[in-house]
């Protein structure tokens, strides 16, 4: 009996978890759509990253350039938001890999502003690509 009444508090407790995870990326206004081109279908050239929060709070993003593709769907939890420009989260992909984020958000646009692996590496860093120092894409709100 004890253990039936301890995995339902630890399930209430990953519950609650999501929920907030979701409630916190509604509040920031992430949830939805979004693209480089929201007119353009997903291409090369044409990203497109949706933030999808579950009937049970759970968060997830896919970003994609292909037609229905969800190859690369994440699952996000931890979302704080910083300031009403920053949201913060971590992820983790579909091989396992765990990401903390910075989201950047300028009206109804974001951008990654930070990306940092589980090891401290960090791949994007002021909103620009370590590797090359190009500026990171930015996303434009599509309507839903």
């Amino acid at each position: 009996m004890r253990m039936i009444v301890l995995l339902g508090l630890a399930l209430g407790a990953t519950q609650a978890f999501a929920s907030a995870d979701g409630d916190a990326l509604k509040q920031a206004g992430l949830a939805g759509r979004w693209a480089e081109n929201c007119s353009a279908p997903p291409a090369e050239g044409n990203w497109y990253d949706r933030y999808d929060v579950a009937s049970d709070g759970k968060v997830t993003e896919t970003l994609y350039n292909k037609a229905d593709d969800t190859s690369r769907v994440s699952a996000i939890y931890g979302v704080h938001i910083l300031s009403p420009e920053r949201v913060g989260y971590s992820m983790r992909d579909g091989d396992g890999e765990v990401l903390d984020l910075v989201i950047q958000i300028e009206g109804k646009r974001h951008r990654t502003w930070s990306s940092r692996g589980a090891d401290g590496k960090f791949y994007i860093n002021y909103g620009k690509l370590v590797s090359d120092g190009s500026e990171g894409t930015w996303f434009n709100k599509c309507a839903d």
